[in-house]
């Protein structure tokens, strides 16, 4: 995998983050995807595809980070995951995307994008396109993590 494309959803994320939440987060190391990687327990999903790169991207966040998010985004406190912080979830995968697209488009990579799928419990399988490596790029917080899996195989 170019490792030039991992960029454009590290700042799209961040740039998603600090322009909507003061959500404070550290970027941990940037890593392949190991079975010793913790589920998170919602992730947002979706399918990247173009003539040059195919793969997928997910957004995998602890109950208690997103939650967090979903109160800085829409000033509501809620306490479990329900179907508006689903949507949030999607929306916020749906922003970063649309933004690593832009971003993806000055390399010379057109991407289409899927319609994005909130994937809720620690223990699914993140069905990424494959063949691997899957890239894993955490984001701590005080509240708990979150992380960026990506795979984008480009031609």
């Amino acid at each position: 995998m170019d490792v030039t494309v991992i960029n454009p959803f590290i700042s799209s994320l961040s740039d998603v983050l600090n322009n909507m939440t003061d959500l404070e987060y550290k970027i941990d190391k940037i890593h392949l995807k190991t079975p010793a990687d913790n589920p998170r327990n919602v992730t947002g999903f979706i399918d990247l595809s173009a003539e040059t790169a195919k793969g997928s991207l997910a957004i995998c966040f602890d109950k208690a980070v997103i939650l967090q998010v979903y109160e800085k985004l829409l000033g509501e406190i809620v306490t479990e995951i329900n179907e508006e912080v689903e949507d949030c979830v999607g929306e916020i995968t749906n922003m970063v995307c649309g933004s690593a697209k832009a971003l993806l488009a000055e390399q010379g990579h057109q991407l289409e994008l899927s319609t994005p799928t909130v994937i809720i419990g620690d223990t699914k399988e993140i069905p990424h396109f494959q063949p691997k490596p899957i890239i894993i790029i955490p984001f701590l917080t005080d509240n708990g993590n979150f992380h960026i899996e990506v795979t984008l195989k480009t031609q």
